[in-house]
């Protein structure tokens, strides 16, 4: 508990240093989780990254626009890029979709706008349900997708539609038995996609997990669990925590939360009181272990251990 609360003091000493959406990620995850009065703040200083002004149909549509360019832009640097390269081409506005639904999300949960019609002019239903069943139809895109396919049908179906019983929450799990969990890259897809399942579940931590749907999700943890537990040197941490969050959204308990918290507290950068990826075969591959670039990680790891708020951000 100390080493998160100095982590997350350092973080946000220092968040001046961060990049416009690194200071965004980080207050709009804690503000969700905890209402920190810090998180907070991050938010309401980082309104004019995500809110244009004026605010009306033409700017919230330029707005879109650019939260999918940036997306795009940015798609090769994701993991397993070339395997869910495929499946991007298959479905090509895919992509930039999700980053607008996201911004759509951000701008009603945050900054109380909401920009459905202006979103919905742009996609009409009929087409975002058709790419919802297509996605459905084909199980080798959504497990190769992963989250990008899991965050997009929850947003469509649970933010934009306010459905809360439209997502068939076994066929999920089923489609993540499809995967060949010896192969390292099938396997952070696999936890990639359970995961996200819990997290979109709760509205990206600003919701309660419907008591409806946590038996099924207790099935995928535990799955994840089992099948990680011999294989946790070759999981980065960033994996490994968003787990121990998942869990603690839906209160499953995991006899794993202790030994990954072992390994964060064996990971503190020496440039800094931050948590790095060290003591996995994972660091060797990746060189992201610069404040801003540890920022997701080390935002999981406080989530990991500081007590959950009930309700949403104000």
């Amino acid at each position: 508990m100390e080493l998160a609360q100095d982590v997350l003091t350092y973080y946000f000493t220092h968040a001046s240093v961060l990049s416009p959406e690194k200071r965004f990620h980080l207050g709009a995850r804690l503000a969700a989780w905890n209402r920190d009065p810090r998180a907070l703040e991050l938010l309401r200083a980082s309104k004019a990254l995500l809110v244009p002004k004026p605010v009306n149909d033409e700017t919230l549509t330029a707005a879109f626009e650019q939260a999918a360019g940036v997306a795009v832009q940015h798609a090769e640097h994701m993991v397993a890029y070339d395997r869910r390269k495929l499946y991007f081409d298959r479905y090509p506005g895919l992509l930039g979709l999700e980053a607008e639904l996201f911004r759509l999300r951000h701008l009603q949960v945050f900054y109380n706008i909401d920009a459905r019609p202006v979103f919905l002019r742009r996609y009409p239903l009929i087409e975002l349900e058709e790419l919802e069943r297509s996605l459905l139809d084909d199980p080798e895109a959504v497990r190769a997708l992963s989250s990008w396919a899991v965050n997009f049908l929850y947003l469509l179906r649970r933010f934009v539609l306010q459905d809360e019983s439209g997502i068939d929450v076994q066929q999920l799990y089923a489609i993540g038995e499809g995967y060949d969990t010896a192969d390292e890259e099938q396997l952070r897809l696999l936890s990639y996609l359970y995961t996200h399942c819990v997290i979109a579940e709760s509205n990206f931590y600003a919701r309660e997990v419907p008591k409806q749907t946590l038996p099924v999700y207790r099935k995928m943890l535990r799955r994840l669990e089992t099948i990680s537990e011999s294989r946790l040197d070759n999981m980065s941490l960033d994996t490994k925590l968003e787990f121990l969050v998942s869990c603690e959204l839906i209160g499953y308990k995991t006899k794993l939360r202790d030994v990954i918290h072992k390994e964060c507290a064996q990971s503190v950068s020496p440039e800094g009181t931050f948590i790095v990826d060290t003591h996995n075969t994972f660091a060797q591959k990746q060189a992201k272990k610069t404040f801003e670039a540890s920022e997701h990680r080390n935002t999981l790891f406080v989530m990991s251990m500081l007590p959950r708020f009930d309700g949403q951000p104000t």
